[in-house]
């Protein structure tokens, strides 16, 4: 029995850490504050055929914007006639607007989101 106990011993020393959860430098995203001091996480990335594309968290949830026609800057969106949101960036300055699907018309969410 005291050889078990001895074989044991240096295991209570260890620990099984559970998968930690992803950051900022983990994952790339850019941690940009807009107006009023929310944060606003902006992970860069690209789907499979290429087409650059960018996740931002707003409200708690994920949403994932691919690259749209923009007349100044880089604008994301999602591209469909959903109502979803839409990220601006115009040098070095970013806006996430709510774009409604039904008319068409979009309106700032988040402003003058800086990293």
């Amino acid at each position: 029995m005291k050889t078990l106990i001895l074989l044991l011993a240096p295991l209570a020393a260890c620990t099984m850490d559970a998968p930690k959860s992803p950051n900022a430098a983990a994952t790339g995203a850019v941690a940009y504050t807009c107006a009023g001091g929310q944060v606003l996480p902006v992970t860069p990335g690209a789907q499979a055929d290429g087409t650059k594309s960018v996740v931002i968290a707003v409200d708690g949830a994920n949403y994932t914007l691919l690259e749209a026609p923009a007349a100044s800057g880089q604008r994301f969106a999602w591209p469909s006639d959903v109502s979803n949101f839409v990220w601006l960036t115009t040098g070095g300055v970013g806006t996430v607007l709510w774009h409604y699907g039904t008319n068409a018309t979009e309106r700032p969410r988040l402003t003058d989101c800086k990293v």
